[in-house]
């Protein structure tokens, strides 16, 4: 298994405003952030890492949604919530908390073409409520650690067979 890191894009997207339709999430600032992850055959396989972005852990996550230009044949990915430690240019991660690498979306085939924001917030084990929570909260840590998690992409069930590339967009308030 090995870890890999993308280039992270942190920007207001003008072609969707985020909307809040409840008062009591106005509060906060709101972020949209984006990163293209390029999977090649070559290097991603089952098990391999990438760590998509960094995001507060006091954050509360509205959406995660994906493009993909459907690339290749095979390969799924889990998303999920992590910590690492960066050490000599090495990445360690940890879940975030218990049950936490799949919390978005598990096994989200990324073999078909998303041409269109694909919401995958609720596919894994985040629910309608944890997107009002932190994100601390919402994936079951006792206390807000405080610092950034890691939103990581693992390739699941199958190796990536052919270059791909994925992007990422995550939307809430910090």
């Amino acid at each position: 298994m090995a870890i890999y890191e993308s280039a992270q894009i942190d920007k207001r997207f003008t072609d969707r405003p985020i909307t809040v339709t409840n008062p009591a999430e106005t509060s906060g600032v709101p972020f949209d952030r984006a990163s293209v992850v390029s999977f090649t055959a070559a290097d991603h396989d089952d098990g391999d890492q990438m760590i998509v972005m960094a995001v507060p852990s006091n954050a509360v996550v509205r959406s995660l949604e994906l493009l993909s230009d459907g690339g290749n044949t095979a390969g799924t990915l889990d998303i999920g919530v992590y910590t690492g430690v960066k050490t000599a240019g090495t990445w360690t991660l940890t879940e975030g908390a218990t049950g936490s690498q799949d919390f978005f979306t598990a096994a989200q085939a990324i073999a078909t073409a998303l041409t269109t924001w694909t919401d995958v917030t609720q596919d894994g084990d985040c629910t309608q409520s944890d997107r009002a929570r932190p994100l601390w909260e919402a994936i079951g840590a006792a206390s807000d650690p405080g610092g950034e998690y890691l939103i990581v992409a693992e390739v699941e069930t199958a190796d990536i067979d052919a270059d791909v590339e994925v992007v990422f967009r995550i939307t809430g308030v910090t």
